[in-house]
């Protein structure tokens, strides 16, 4: 198992996939693969709930970026490798646990900021309507708020919306699915209009 601080661009690692990893159906290629690092995913950081860190993107050291052998490229997490040289392990383990004695209270990793988040047409608190006909009546109401914002979703920017803070989460649509009614607080500092 590696942490990803450990690992760096260009290291040759050994990917294992525990069995229960396999069962679920993760199976990129076979255990003792040999792979290049070519670099790591990226992670949003919200306006709400991001831990004390500024919102943005930023580097994901949990997954790791790979090319395979057979010149395949995939992305998996840091606990599936090892690094192919065991005494670099050591030294950069070594470097990091010092690091983290002389720094108790750094408990994140050493984000390393990549962007602004993308703009959006809505932000967190923000008081939304569903154009859906059919989610409206699936959800039996129509005006939302905006809990969270989903910047990873693959294809386009997902929203959480809750109809009370009872339901945190309760339906998931895109931005064509809504439209403002009112802007919340959180686009209010934004926009320094509070």
């Amino acid at each position: 198992m590696m942490e990803g601080e450990l690992i760096r661009v260009g290291d040759e690692v050994i990917i294992t996939i525990p069995k229960e990893n396999r069962d679920w159906g993760c199976n990129p290629c076979p255990d003792g693969s040999k792979a290049t690092v070519l670099g790591f995913s990226e992670i949003h950081y919200g306006r709400l709930t991001n831990c004390d860190i500024k919102p943005g993107v930023y580097t994901n050291y949990y997954w790791v970026k790979l090319r395979i052998e057979d010149g395949r490229e995939l992305t998996v997490p840091d606990r599936f490798l090892e690094l192919s040289d065991k005494s670099v392990y050591e030294q950069r383990l070594e470097a990091f646990q010092k690091y983290q004695r002389e720094n108790p209270d750094n408990w994140y990793k050493n984000e390393e900021f990549i962007r602004e988040l993308p703009d959006t047409p809505f932000c967190e608190g923000d008081l939304v309507c569903v154009r859906d006909s059919y989610l409206i009546r699936s959800a039996r109401r129509n005006n939302f708020q905006v809990m969270g914002i989903d910047y990873d979703s693959r294809e386009k920017i997902m929203y959480w919306l809750a109809s009370d803070i009872s339901h945190v989460k309760s339906l998931i649509v895109y931005e064509d699915d809504i439209e403002l009614v009112e802007h919340g607080s959180v686009w209010k500092k934004l926009h320094n209009k509070e």
